[in-house]
């Protein structure tokens, strides 16, 4: 059996190689990296915490502790960093932090109560930014 192809079956198929072959490239854009939080960037992350409108100060005996969970949007399971203020400090500080997803668990003593208090907040650092400030509502 003898397979003939004409000249215009040759073109179609040409025609559509072509058309197939420019129709997957990419924009340089496709190429950016995407933000996944984590370290190794420039950003800075200021966290305080606040029982309703109280600003809650880090305690000598129970200081204020900030989890840090990496490209995350929840609380899920363990964390990945964990920073403990100073006694009568305001603000816990990571450093370091790239662009992308983040998940703050908080717990401090607020005084005026007498109770620990907790909180969590989802967060997103956008490209480029040197110093984010975020305040976790915490309750007993």
């Amino acid at each position: 059996m003898k397979l003939s192809i004409s000249k215009g079956q040759i073109v179609v198929l040409l025609g559509w190689l072509f058309l197939t072959s420019s129709a997957c490239k990419k924009d340089k854009a496709d190429d950016a990296i995407p933000c996944v939080g984590g370290t190794g960037g420039s950003t800075t992350l200021l966290v305080d915490l606040k029982h309703h409108s109280l600003q809650i100060p880090s305690d000598s005996v129970y200081p204020d502790t900030v989890w840090l969970k990496y490209d995350a949007v929840n609380a899920g399971s363990g964390y990945d960093e964990r920073k403990i203020g100073n006694p009568g400090d305001t603000t816990i500080t990571f450093s370091n932090l790239k662009c992308g997803n983040y998940y703050l668990i908080a717990s401090g003593y607020d005084r005026s109560i007498g109770f620990v208090v907790h909180g969590g907040l989802g967060i997103t650092i956008a490209e480029n930014e040197d110093t984010v400030a975020y305040t976790v509502a915490v309750v007993e």
